[in-house]
C-alpha cells in the first residue's frame, strides 16, 4: 500500500513540476510566481525525489526482522553481556569476600603478648 501511495505521489509531483515548468517557459507567470515555482522545482528535484527513492530503498519488514534476529548480529552482542555478567559477578564476589573478610576481622581480636 505504502509503495502505491508513494508511487502516485511522486508521479503526481512530477506532474505538478512538468506543469510549472512548462508554464515559466511560456512567460505565464509573473516574477514572484517564477521565484516560488524555481523553488517548488528546486525542492522537488533536490529533496522530494532523493527522499522518495531512499524510502524505496529501505529493506522490508521480513528483512529487518531476519537481520535483527539472526545469528551473525546477536551472536556478538550475546558474547559482549557474557563477558560483562562474568565481571559483574567476578566484582560481586569480591565485595562479598571483602565484607566477609572485615565480619571476621571485627570479631577476630588477636591475643595479647605480654611484654
Amino acid at each position: 500500500m505504502s509503495e502505491l501511495m508513494d508511487e502516485v505521489f511522486l508521479e503526481q509531483t512530477e506532474e505538478s513540476a512538468k506543469t510549472l515548468a512548462k508554464a515559466i517557459r511560456e512567460g505565464k507567470l509573473a516574477n514572484s510566481q517564477i521565484v516560488n515555482g524555481k523553488a517548488f522545482l528546486d525542492v522537488k528535484k533536490d529533496f522530494t525525489t532523493p527522499l522518495i527513492e531512499t524510502f524505496d530503498l529501505r529493506p522490508g519488514a521480513e528483512d529487518s526482522l531476519h537481520r535483527t534476529y539472526s545469528p551473525e548480529y546477536l551472536e556478538p552482542i550475546i558474547r559482549l553481556e557474557a563477558m560483562i555478567d562474568a565481571r559483574i559477578d567476578k566484582a560481586l564476589a569480591r565485595l562479598v569476600s571483602l565484607q566477609e573478610y572485615e565480619r571476621v576481622r571485627a570479631t577476630y581480636s588477636p591475643p595479647l603478648i605480654p611484654v
